[in-house]
């Protein structure tokens, strides 16, 4: 079963900080790929990964008809569905538990109902000459969907028991969706645990870096940080709420994807945040056998302070090398803005 979640801030305080999950979807993962499609006459099925909102052109026209920012397929679908097949972005895996279907700006086709299915295959360069022959599960049940909305569903039972990397998702009967993100905590199993590699990315999502806690999501989800790349936009990085109390600071927690003994530079990246970037930063780390599923305290004193407080600048990526020496292995790192703002990604390299 699914339940709806009205509000977006809802969802995503739910999302990132309960289930510590993200999009396995996004096309800023290099690996997220739409493999099939029943059909696209009137826009692209590409339109549907797009990390930007969806925008309109009143009164616009292609040679197939009114432009849409989505996926739009013909009417009178004698299959009774029109589908993707979706190539996650996380091929090791994710256990999902949520998705938001966003029909903005189809008013009179969107689609009604959708579901989604998932499944999960070994290796990605292998061919697969029929879909439709893999052992398919519902990973989220066939919802009814609404005109010109964004719609945010979580599983009831919360992340699914299986992993999943491929996914099919299904439009009834036809029409048209703008976005489709789908959340799961990525599985990345024991890839990493006696892991020698150096010079890795432990906060990357891919790495099995994940977000624990953060203080504010006001603008957008601190999961961004763990994305790949640097963006596209103020939207797809980590954003609070203006303060206005003195003394106010912000704070996330990243639990790495494996506890590492020397941390040998930290990327602080602004990028896109212009007008509204930390004034000053800092960077913690410290080891801790807490779960994944507890809340690591923001005060916990045995924080280590790896990066003194910096001057922030906009649209920059801060590159710090760590002089810090130390025998303890470091689990978790947290990032403090001063006194608030936004960051694209967070990179710890050790």
């Amino acid at each position: 079963m699914t339940t709806y979640i009205s509000l977006e801030s809802d969802f995503t305080e739910l999302i990132s900080k309960k289930y510590h999950s993200t999009n396995v979807l996004s096309s800023e993962l290099p690996d997220t790929k739409i493999l099939e499609i029943s059909d696209e006459f009137f826009a692209s099925a590409s339109n549907l990964l797009k990390p930007t909102a969806p925008i309109q052109k009143p009164n616009f026209f292609t040679e197939q008809g009114a432009w849409y920012d989505g996926w739009e397929t013909r009417r009178h679908n004698p299959a009774g569905f029109d589908y993707l097949i979706i190539q996650s972005g996380v091929q090791s895996g994710a256990n999902i538990v949520g998705c938001e279907v966003d029909t903005t700006f189809f008013t009179g086709n969107n689609g009604e109902f959708f579901e989604v299915e998932g499944t999960f295959v070994e290796k990605y360069d292998d061919k697969i000459d029929d879909f439709n022959k893999l052992e398919w599960d519902v990973v989220i049940e066939k919802t009814q969907l609404k005109p010109s909305q964004r719609h945010f569903f979580l599983n009831t039972l919360g992340l699914t028991e299986k992993k999943y990397n491929l996914f099919k998702f299904k439009m009834f009967p036809d029409g048209g969706i703008s976005r489709f993100r789908l959340y799961g905590r990525v599985n990345i199993g024991s890839k990493y645990e006696t892991s020698t590699a150096e010079n890795e990315d432990w906060a990357y999502m891919l790495n099995g870096g994940i977000v624990t806690s953060a203080s504010n999501q006001h603008y957008s989800s601190p999961s961004n940080l763990l994305l790949p790349g640097r963006g596209v936009n103020m939207g797809d990085g980590w954003e609070t709420k203006r303060s206005r109390v003195p003394g106010h600071v912000d704070w996330v927690i990243v639990k790495l994807g494996k506890p590492v003994t020397f941390i040998d530079t930290v990327i602080v990246d602004t990028a896109n945040f212009k007008g509204n970037f930390p004034n000053y930063f800092e960077v913690y780390a410290i080891f801790s056998k807490i779960r994944d599923d507890d809340q690591l305290s923001e005060n916990d004193p045995s924080w280590v302070k790896i990066v003194e407080k910096t001057k922030g600048k906009p649209h920059f990526e801060h590159v710090l090398k760590i002089d810090y020496k130390s025998d303890i292995k470091f689990t978790h790192v947290k990032l403090v803005t001063i006194p608030d703002g936004g960051v694209k990604r967070l990179r710890v390299i050790g």
